[in-house]
């Protein structure tokens, strides 16, 4: 079977003559090929979909990243809330799209120290670590370069960064767990299956308690 190119589609749907089959016969291919030029028959020459030229030039020329999460890491709070907010404004001032910015709750990490060749503990050391997010919206994969030698040259000492395309997850993990909420969920479950237990029905509330 050979192969067609698009060329030759083109000046099939022009001009109803031209070579069809491999013995280089000219067919009309607006008819329907018969006895035995009906093996030479390439169904390729009518798969596709004839789209307007127009549709590829809506099509960015350069690829580019809808939302991108700058996410910062640092054990000093004040270096990081001023360093996030210089980086907004920075940002900011060059011409990128800074869309949203938003704390994640702190993490507690504990650290044991051990003595020198013993194993037995000197000290333990609480440190917390605290997350900030700054996103950025429609930035060209061209620019995506600039920013990270920007961030890694004005960053401070103990500062880690990560950038990731924001998902789903990253908006769940703004939200902190309401636990007495859930606590009080599940009292109020409780009461209603002993309620249910005793032969009262029909108090129960779904939706209080999802």
């Amino acid at each position: 079977m050979f192969k067609v190119s698009n060329n030759l589609i083109a000046r099939c749907l022009a001009r109803p003559m031209v070579i069809q089959s491999m013995g280089k016969k000219k067919k009309n291919l607006l008819q329907p090929l018969e006895g035995a030029d009906a093996k030479y028959y390439n169904p390729t020459v009518f798969t596709g979909v004839n789209e307007p030229e127009y549709l590829s030039l809506l099509k960015p020329p350069i690829p580019f990243y809808h939302l991108l999460n700058l996410q910062f890491f640092s054990p000093d709070y004040v270096s990081l809330e001023e360093y996030t907010r210089y980086i907004q404004k920075f940002l900011t001032g060059l011409g990128f799209h800074v869309s949203d910015y938003w704390p994640i709750p702190h993490r507690l990490f504990n650290y044991t120290i051990m003595k020198k060749e013993e194993n037995v503990v000197e000290s333990v050391v609480e440190l917390k670590k605290y997350h900030r997010v700054v996103q950025l919206k429609d930035i060209r994969a061209i620019s995506l370069p600039i920013i990270i030698q920007i961030l890694e040259a004005s960053k401070p000492v103990g500062l880690t960064m990560n950038i990731k395309q924001h998902t789903d997850k990253d908006t769940d993990s703004r939200y902190v767990i309401n636990v007495s909420l859930l606590d009080l969920k599940k009292e109020l479950d409780t009461i209603y299956t002993e309620l249910e237990e005793l032969g009262v029905s029909g108090i129960r509330k779904q939706e209080l308690i999802e």
